[in-house]
């Protein structure tokens, strides 16, 4: 789908923005999904060094108080991501069997959870 296509979702959903001299750096996206937080973090390459594990840690503080559990699925072609997953307290609860496509190529996916 092109990006001019996409409406990002406005219910059941939140999002924190990092911000570093009034230029945006990064987004948490928190989806509601029963009881707990489905999240998705992106930190703009030219802050990552600097500032991703500062928001990261800012931006699952902010999770747990609005959840008992944070969830998040990564496909394994994403070491990077799923490290700094791992880096942030989630842990391995399972694995999603073929269920990441990218350039072809099938990929498992991890899920993981923080309390």
């Amino acid at each position: 789908m092109p990006p001019e296509e996409f409406d990002p979702p406005l219910t059941d959903c939140e999002y924190l923005a990092g911000i570093v001299d009034g230029e945006p750096m990064a987004l948490m996206v928190y989806h509601n999904v029963d009881d707990r937080l489905k999240v998705h973090v992106q930190v703009l390459p030219d802050y990552r060094h600097e500032y991703a594990s500062l928001f990261g840690a800012a931006a699952m503080d902010y999770g747990k108080t609005k959840a008992s559990e944070l969830y998040a699925e990564i496909p394994v072609c994403y070491p990077n991501v799923l490290q700094f997953a791992y880096d942030h307290g989630f842990e391995d609860i399972g694995v999603k069997e073929m269920a990441y496509t990218k350039r072809g190529m099938n990929y498992n996916v991890i899920e993981l959870r923080c309390n």
